[in-house]
């Protein structure tokens, strides 16, 4: 789990995984701000000055590389899903869930930003790396790019529909 803030998903994860899961939560912010934290000799945190970037660091003393195809990676990070893709792939995971996924207005570049077919005429389009980084454009070329990487890593892209969607931001689906 990347993006952990208050400590939900991990308690989400937890309940939906069992005691017998192993957890790793990683996420910049300081370990004593969480509301819920999961005391469980099966979860691991990887917060404040003990950080670590889960698309950087060697995962080879955690998770076998036998073991990382059928690992489960949960991404609430706000980092761009295009760079998530590449470093989670190029180190043997392949189940990555994205939660934020907004098309426009979004603080990265989404799954739903990189897989929604542009308008004709469009020729740039707007890329964020992550929430601390300025908001640029990419050419439709270097879009497509990405969006024909992405597609030779995915197998399917499904997005849930809201529960409820007070915000007025439901959109049809792709």
């Amino acid at each position: 789990e990347s993006g952990v803030l208050m400590g939900l998903g991990t308690w989400l994860l937890r309940q939906a995984a069992g005691p017998e899961v192993q957890i790793f939560s990683h996420d910049p912010m300081w370990e004593g701000a969480l509301s819920w934290r999961d005391n469980s000799t099966r979860a691991r945190y990887f917060m404040g000055d003990d950080f670590a970037d889960c698309g950087k660091m060697d995962w080879s003393d955690l998770i076998p590389e036998s073991q990382r195809a059928s690992t489960l990676f949960v991404l609430d990070d706000h980092t761009s899903a295009l760079t998530r893709v590449r470093q989670l792939s190029e180190q043997g995971f392949v189940h990555l869930w994205f939660d934020d996924n907004s098309v426009k207005g979004a603080d990265f570049y989404t799954m739903a930003a990189i897989c929604t077919p542009l308008d004709e005429g469009v020729g740039e389009v707007p890329y964020q790396e992550d929430l601390n980084s300025n908001m640029t454009r990419i050419s439709r070329g270097e879009h497509q790019a990405n969006l024909d990487f992405v597609l030779s890593r995915m197998e399917a892209y499904f997005e849930y529909p809201p529960i409820f969607d007070g915000c007025g931001w439901a959109r049809p689906p792709l």
